[in-house]
Parts: structure tokens; C-alpha cells; sequence
């Protein structure tokens, strides 16, 4: 038969077949099994393969063979072929998994006996582990590649976490479609979650801006029907949406076991009745990693109204943001960053990798923002903004005074003078001082009407010691007070450094150090907040 048109694309003969059950993450979805899977053209050369309420296949048709893009289950093997030869007489060479689950790569056994089949690392790592699953992809790949068959380029694209940490995109640049697998689906309930599979909800919204980079008008879900590019912007504020509600239940008490019962989806076109996958499979992990991120980010009110948001990160590395603006200082990749916000504004404090990271910088900074390096790290980052000690400028809308950072205690590691930068900023009409690798210098004290202060302590050798900075927290006299660039020995632990010289740590344990800091503060009217800086290595 002919049918027409389709979220406006072209649909080509739709053949019938029986059917193989339909899932999403894993679990069976939508109740009674569909009658049917079609298939339909997309754009010359590119077809979809439908599964109503369930799977979606891509299939890109060249004069030297198919690459395909998932393959449902095992007994879908024979129809999937069955479809595939009504549109093309050429064989299937290559396979796409685009995550592990059994309903995207149920047919990988029976297709590895004529096909080569690529996926993700991660995703090989979860077929291969302790719950193996049949066909893992023999070629993987960590951040991208592509397959060139018969004239057509297809890329694969790992752009960050969120259905699961091996989530590939399949993007036909010369068709400008984009394959993403099961980072959207078009479904009618709540899209779930893999948290056993390394999946994350606050890591999903910005790997979406990541698939958004890319230039496409048409979308091949991992599940539903082909959509454009604005479902999979709808899809991603919808994303937002629930997070946001999520996070204002949280906020007002409301227990794991009740929030469901008062989570408003349906103005969203999604279920969340006790048979979705979300609700059986990841809810519970939903609101925990919302909870645990609402007790990590920090809140500072603003001049204008509503709240500075603090989120600190690895070691050095924190944002800070208010509305739409965000910034950034010293991303450090060991962190995870894909839950991050893209950076309005970026400042690094020193040249080592844990402060100027290239890698971190790429990937959080929007399209033009300005990045504030000191003279030394322009040599590492030569599109950096370089910014004196003692020299001003507003950045992105954000007020941002370089402060001298360095060493007052000789003794190698050297922090000289002019080298390194401490930078205060004036965002929502509140002063907030990153004071850098530094003791407290002279020019850190001139400082005046500090709102939030963000100071090292445990700088080899014994300097800023927990009663060192409490002393110079006390002159300095900020409202709020935050301990960072504490725990050297993790740092050396993460990036495989030697560790730091016997003595640097002046207590027993890092955990002693930050009590005695606390209690040097007490009765001091400054609001100490002490965060763990180092839950937020990469896994």
C-alpha cells in the first residue's frame, strides 16, 4: 500500500510482517503486543523500521551493502531481513547497537554470522559483565567513528550519559537525520532510566544539548514514530519539566515513597502509572539522584531576587550560576561533567591539568564564551582571555577582578608570584572570591564585602593549615565560607601523581582537618559550608 505523509516526510510502500515484542530499557511496554512491524522511507536511501509503541530501526541502503541501526529481538531477525529486502536486494554488512538492551540488540547473534557489529565500549562492558547478554559488539569505539559503505558516511557519536552510559547517536550528515537510540523516544509515559547501566537523569538534558549541535531536521527515535527536530526539543524541556517538579517535591519534604502520587505528567503527554518501566525500574533512583543533588548545590540570595546557585564540583572546580548566566571555574574532566551547565563565562586559576583542562573547557563551554586564563595558562589555552593580577573587566556580563595568588611559606611546590590568579566576581549584585592556590597574601585581605568565599586549605608543605585559613577566613570576613583544593592525596590518587610528600596533611586524616577548620569558625558569625569536593570523579 501507499500512504502519505508523516510528521512531514515521505512514506514509502509499508510491508507488513508478524511481530517481536516491543520494550523499552529492557521491560515490556504498552501491554498487548502490536500486529505488525513496517517499514518506511525516511529520505532517498535511509528507512525506518517500525515497531509500533516500541522499537525503532534506521536502515541506510548504498550500492555496497545496509548498515543498520539496532535489530530488535532474536525472532525478529527473519522479518527485519524480510523488510530490509523489500526496499534493497544489497546485504546487511554493518550493525549500529546503539545501547545494550536486549530489545536493541536482541538480533546481534544471529547478525554477527554476516555483519560487523559496533557499539560503544560501555556497552560491549555491559553485554560482556556480570549479566552477559548474547551478540556484544567485536568493534567498539569511546567518542566516535564512522562507517563509509558505498559512497554514504554514517558517524556514531558518544555526546555523554543518559538512558545509559553507552549511548550512541547515528548521525547521516549527507541526510541530515539523526538515529539517537533510546536518548529519545516518543512514547506516552514517563521514558525510563538504566541506573544499573550507568544512566542518569541530570546527565540526559545536557547530552541532549550535545545531539543538538548537530545539523538534522528529521529524528529516528530509539522507540516511536520518525519526528523532527523540534520533538526532540520538546522531548528534552519535557525532560527539564520533571526534574524541576521533582526537585520543588523534594524540596517541600515529601518523601521517595509519596512523590510519584504528586508528580503533575499528564499536561506533559506522559503516563506514569504502575506498569511503566520508569515507575517499576527507576523512580526510586530518579529521586535519589535529584535529592542528592539538591543537598550538593549550594544557594546564595541575590540582589535582583531568586537564588545564586553553588555547585561544587572536583577539587578546584565549581559553577556558580544565576538565570542564564553560568560560570565555570577551573573544569577539571576527571570530574563527571555531563550534569554541568554550559558556561557563559569560564576562569582558570593555574596552569596544571587539575586547573586548565582543555578537554573540560571544550566540552562546557557555549559557543563563544569568553575563558579567563592567567599569562602562564595562555600558553596551554591560546584562545584564553589573559587578566593581570589587579586588572578588571565584565565579562559576559559578569564583573571579574583578578587577585594575586601565591606563596607566602618557601618550599617546593612553588606558587610564585604573578603566576597564578585568584578571581572575585560580582554576579546577581553578590561578590564571590575564588581566592586560587594561595596563602593569604596581602591583596587578598585588601579585599572588602566578600557575600561567598571559596579558599583552599592542605597546600604542601603545611601551608594554609586549618588554622592558617580559619585566621584568614576571620580577617577577611565573608558571609559565607566554602573549603576547597583540600585533599591532595585524591587528587594524586585520580590523575596517578606521585602523592604528596609525608607532612602535607597536618592532621591525621583530611576529615580531621576540615572539623578543626569548622571549629576554628565557630562563634565567628561566617557560615561555614563544607561539601565533599571529591564525590565527583569520573567513574
Amino acid at each position: 500500500m501507499r500512504t502519505m505523509t508523516l510528521v512531514g516526510l515521505v512514506v514509502a510502500a509499508a510491508v507488513a510482517v508478524t511481530l517481536g515484542q516491543g520494550r523499552e530499557g529492557g521491560g515490556r511496554q504498552g501491554g498487548a503486543p502490536p500486529a505488525q512491524l513496517t517499514i518506511q522511507q525516511v529520505k532517498p536511501g535511509l528507512y525506518a523500521i517500525l515497531n509500533p509503541g516500541a522499537n525503532t530501526l534506521a536502515v541506510r541502503v548504498t550500492n555496497d551493502g545496509v548498515i543498520l541501526v539496532d535489530d530488535m529481538f532474536a525472532q525478529n531477525y527473519d522479518q527485519i531481513l524480510a523488510l530490509i529486502k523489500s526496499v534493497t536486494d544489497q546485504p546487511v554488512k554493518y550493525v549500529i547497537s546503539t545501547h545494550h538492551h536486549g530489545d536493541h540488540t536482541g538480533g546481534n547473534a544471529q547478525f554477527l554470522k554476516t555483519a560487523q557489529i559496533i557499539g560503544h565500549k560501555n556497552a560491549r562492558a555491559a553485554m560482556t559483565g556480570a549479566n552477559p547478554l548474547p551478540g556484544a559488539p567485536p568493534l567498539t569505539y569511546t567518542v566516535e567513528a564512522a562507517v563509509n559503505l558505498g559512497g554514504a558516511e554514517v558517524q556514531l557519536h558518544h555526546v555523554g550519559r543518559g538512558h545509559t552510559n553507552g549511548d550512541t547517536i547515528v548521525y547521516f550528515p549527507d541526510l541530515r537525520v539523526m538515529a539517537t537510540g533510546d536518548l529519545f523516544v516518543v512514547l506516552p509515559r514517563v521514558p525510563t532510566i538504566d541506573y544499573a547501566g550507568g544512566g542518569t537523569t541530570l546527565g540526559w538534558v545536557p547530552t541532549l544539548d550535545n545531539v543538538l549541535k548537530f545539523d538534522f531536521d528529521t529524528v529516528i527515535p530509539g522507540h516511536g514514530p520518525v519526528a523532527t527536530r523540534a520533538d526532540l526539543q520538546r522531548f528534552q524541556q519535557n525532560m527539564r519539566t520533571i526534574q524541576t517538579r521533582t526537585r520543588e517535591l523534594i524540596k517541600q519534604g515529601v518523601p521517595k515513597d509519596q512523590y510519584l502520587s504528586r508528580l503533575k505528567v499528564d499536561d506533559l503527554g506522559w503516563a506514569l502509572g504502575p506498569e511503566t518501566l520508569f515507575v517499576r525500574n527507576a523512580s526510586g533512583g530518579f529521586y535519589d539522584e535529584l535529592a542528592k543533588d539538591e543537598a550538593r548545590v549550594g544557594r546564595y540570595p541575590a540582589v535582583p531576587g531568586g537564588d545564586i546557585l553553588i555547585t561544587p564540583v572536583l577539587h578546584a572546580s565549581v559553577q556558580v550560576d544565576y538565570r542564564d548566566t553560568v560560570v565555570q571555574v577551573d573544569p577539571w574532566s576527571a570530574a563527571d561533567l555531563t550534569a554541568l551547565k554550559k558556561a557563559s563565562l569560564i576562569l582558570v586559576t593555574d596552569d596544571p591539568n587539575h586547573h586548565l583542562d582543555p578537554k573540560a573547557i571544550a566540552f562546557l563551554r557555549q559557543p563563544g564564551a569568553p575563558v579567563v586564563v592567567t599569562k602562564k595558562a595562555q600558553a596551554g589555552f591560546a584562545a584564553g582571555v589573559p587578566l593581570a593580577n589587579g586588572r578588571s573587566t565584565t565579562l559576559a556580563g559578569v564583573r571579574v577582578e583578578s587577585i594575586a595568588a601565591y606563596d607566602l611559606t618557601p618550599g617546593a611546590p612553588e606558587h610564585p608570584k604573578g603566576e597564578a590568579s585568584g578571581y572575585l566576581i560580582t554576579l546577581g549584585g553578590r561578590r564571590i572570591l575564588f581566592a586560587g592556590v594561595t596563602e593569604c597574601v596581602p591583596e587578598l585581605l585588601a579585599l572588602k564585602d566578600i557575600d561567598v568565599a571559596f579558599m583552599p586549605m592542605n597546600i604542601p608543605p603545611k601551608r594554609m593549615t586549618p588554622a592558617a585559613v580559619a585566621d584568614c577566613v576571620k580577617k577577611l570576613r565573608p558571609k559565607v565560607v566554602y573549603l576547597q583544593h583540600y585533599d591532595n592525596g585524591t587528587v594524586a590518587a585520580i590523575t596517578g601523581a606521585p602523592a604528596p610528600a609525608p607532612g602535607w596533611l597536618t592532621m591525621p586524616t583530611v576529615a580531621d582537618s576540615l572539623q578543626a577548620f569548622r571549629n576554628a569558625l565557630s562563634g565567628s558569625g561566617v557560615e561555614v559550608r563544607l561539601p565533599d569536593w571529591y564525590a565527583a570523579a569520573a567513574k
